[in-house]
């Protein structure tokens, strides 16, 4: 089945000290070839987030350029750019959603496909939607998602 792979997810996988890299590795590992697909805003988000997780010293340059290297090589998806815009706009006002975040919930549902996210108010975005969340298959992921606040660290919006 297809899946929508949030930038949470990839972030988690490619940065070691993310609460969830064990968990976000196996998840992009296990994805099908073709069976993944991301709105075009995921991979602007990836690199911001390595940016600023290079700007705030948690990575180096080179784990940087290690990322990059390892995210155009080793990860695989097709980019959805068909977009439903009143849709989207529609989802981030109901489940009080960045229209970022709204996108990826729009592209499941448009193409009936799983969401993994790490995101909380993506992931109960998900579940009211009806939408399966494989990053949710562990009891100790789903803990945390349903017990933290957003991760300040995972702010993309500077």
């Amino acid at each position: 089945m297809l899946t929508v792979l949030d930038a949470s997810v990839m972030i988690a996988a490619l940065l070691k000290d993310e609460e969830h890299n064990q968990s976000a590795k196996e998840i992009v590992k296990n994805l099908p070839a073709g069976d993944c697909t991301t709105p075009a805003i995921f991979w602007y988000e990836v690199r911001n987030v390595l940016l600023m997780a290079m700007k705030r010293g948690r990575i180096e340059q080179s784990d940087l350029n290690a990322c990059l290297l390892q995210l155009t090589q080793d990860f695989s998806s097709t980019v959805d750019d068909e977009h439903d815009e009143m849709a989207v706009i529609d989802l981030a006002q109901r489940h009080d959603l960045t229209i970022y975040d709204a996108s990826y919930l729009e592209t499941a549902i448009r193409r009936k496909a799983k969401l993994a996210t790490f995101d909380q108010k993506l992931a109960t975005a998900a579940v009211k939607e009806k939408i399966e969340n494989p990053a949710t298959q562990s009891s100790a992921i789903e803990e945390t998602l349903n017990h933290s606040q957003d991760d300040p660290q995972m702010d993309i919006e500077e």
